[in-house]
């Protein structure tokens, strides 16, 4: 696990204040259809320090389609900084730099030092750091959007299959992480252990429907029987 200590490790100080966030915060989507789900309208109230799971959708186009439109018809307020990890993070990566480059544009007030730092809690060590984007593996990308994340600094998390590419290590890290996330998150996983770990809010597809549970997984699935049918 010492290899991974830094993945989403946000919790310490220089994180904006989730004090700063409104103690709730009220989603009210009007109409959602995405491939076999048809959903007119509903609302949700999210706390502070929820982390809010989409999964068990028919396809992964639904589940991603349900996490942005809950994270763009949410009411933030003013203090809210999004930090946003899409299923493929290839394309939000420029090609023409270096890992160091990347952080250091998203934020030129950042020194060396703490760039460095970043880059090798996410397994950049040394001149690794100065590898091109262009020739990242799926798993350096993912990587190097983590380091993004700790580097900004955001207080809300919506992300999109976050566990790809990732090994089995990462992910117990990053459900770790998630699970002392001092602010609100919504991810779409199908990862049953990082669910179990983390989520303590479940949006499910069930029946053609959608099903908000306030609870965890292991309750959510005792209330099912163990089996879920998202058709």
């Amino acid at each position: 696990m010492a290899s991974y200590i830094g993945l989403m490790k946000m919790t310490e100080a220089g994180v904006k204040s989730v004090k700063e966030l409104p103690a709730r915060v009220e989603a009210n989507v009007k109409r959602f259809k995405e491939k076999g789900i048809e959903i007119k309208s509903w609302h949700m109230t999210m706390g502070r320090y929820d982390v809010v799971v989409v999964f068990d959708a028919p396809n992964d186009e639904a589940a991603t389609q349900a996490a942005l439109a809950i994270g763009g018809q949410a009411q933030w307020g003013h203090e809210a900084q999004i930090g946003y990890m899409p299923q493929d993070v290839r394309p939000i990566i420029p090609n023409n730099t270096t890992c160091f480059d990347y952080l250091h544009d998203i934020d030129p007030s950042a020194g060396n030092e703490e760039i460095r730092g970043l880059l090798g809690r996410m397994l950049f060590r040394g001149d690794e750091g100065m590898k091109p984007t262009k020739a990242l593996s799926g798993g350096e990308a993912v990587r190097l959007l983590f380091c993004k994340l700790m580097l900004v600094k955001p207080n809300i998390l919506v992300l999109d299959e976050p566990t790809n590419h990732l090994d089995l290590e990462a992910i117990s890290a990053l459900g770790e992480g998630l699970q002392n996330y001092p602010g609100t998150v919504i991810f779409v996983a199908h990862d049953r252990d990082l669910i179990d770990t983390a989520a303590t809010r479940i949006l499910a597809f069930t029946h053609g429907g959608l099903e908000d549970f306030a609870g965890d997984y292991e309750t959510f699935l005792e209330k099912h029987g163990g089996f879920i049918d998202a058709r």
